[in-house]
């Protein structure tokens, strides 16, 4: 391990003064579709403590509030609100409080660091905007607690998922993620495999091929599941079905339906339902 590494003991020690919440997959299968293999927020207290020497998940921990300190290029280092701790699989990494410090945080699938293969040889400390991983941590947590709906655990899970490629996304090797910033530009275009490929500049086969290495179904599988996702977002804001339907690249409603139930496994005008009833006071 080197001198520089004697002193960073192992340790997982969360403090008798800290406070936390986990997500786990089995409380949202949507986590799966991103490698997430654990997710929460921790309120972590002075005792709060942390090092890891092979690690086994690729991690990313934001900074909401106060301050801690983090091991950076052989160095601790101040962590503070608005900062990101990405530190990939089987690389030391280690932090802890310094007073109060809260902090959310993502914990990929063993041996992974998200989807798509993003280039980390070692622990980083970034500038990140902390507010939408905040909002969408605590969002998840409270759906799990209360209502636990299928289709809003899974919209929550998507936004939590999507949040975390958006952090890595600087790291990414994989030209995949810039085909689907185009396609989630235009979802309402007919889109098909050819086009796709064209697009992406490999071959049909080649791209069904990285697709399910990094995310785990085909391509046009994959285009379904952001027109849906889409669509959720339109209907949770007021737009009819028929609406939301031709705004993701579905003439025919009865279809849409079909695909919104299979993919999500409640139908539009139930998730509708659930959505206005969770609008009217108790």
């Amino acid at each position: 391990m080197g001198d520089i590494h004697n002193h960073l003991r192992e340790i997982h020690r969360i403090g008798g003064t800290s406070s936390e919440f986990l997500i786990h997959p089995e409380h949202c299968p949507a986590l799966n579709r991103y490698a997430i293999g654990l997710a929460g927020v921790s309120l972590a207290g002075p005792a709060f403590r942390f090092v890891r020497h092979h690690p086994i998940r690729g991690q990313i921990l934001v900074c909401f509030r106060g301050r801690g300190r983090v091991f950076v290029d052989n160095q601790w280092r101040r962590c503070e609100a608005g900062q990101a701790y990405v530190s990939p699989p089987a690389r030391l990494h280690a932090y802890e409080s310094l007073g109060q410090w809260e902090v959310g945080w993502i914990g990929y699938a063993h041996g992974q660091i998200g989807k798509g293969a993003p280039n980390i040889a070692k622990p980083v400390l970034i500038e990140i905007d902390p507010r939408p991983l905040e909002h969408a941590l605590w969002g998840l947590h409270q759906e799990i607690s209360t209502r636990r709906e299928p289709a809003m655990l899974d919209h929550w899970g998507e936004i939590l998922g999507t949040l975390g490629v958006r952090i890595l996304e600087p790291y990414r090797s994989s030209r995949l993620w810039r085909l689907w910033l185009i396609v989630q530009a235009d979802l309402g275009k007919p889109w098909t495999l050819p086009a796709l490929a064209q697009l992406s500049g490999y071959s049909a086969e080649h791209l069904r091929r990285l697709c399910m290495s990094e995310i785990g179904c085909s391509p046009m599988q994959h285009v379904t599941r952001l027109r849906m996702q889409q669509a959720i977002s339109l209907i949770s804001a007021g737009h009819t079905i028929a609406a939301a339907a031709h705004a993701v690249g579905y003439e025919n409603t009865f279809a849409f339906s079909t695909a919104f139930k299979r993919q999500l496994g409640i139908a539009p005008s139930s998730f509708l339902h659930a959505s206005r009833k969770k609008e009217l006071p108790e």
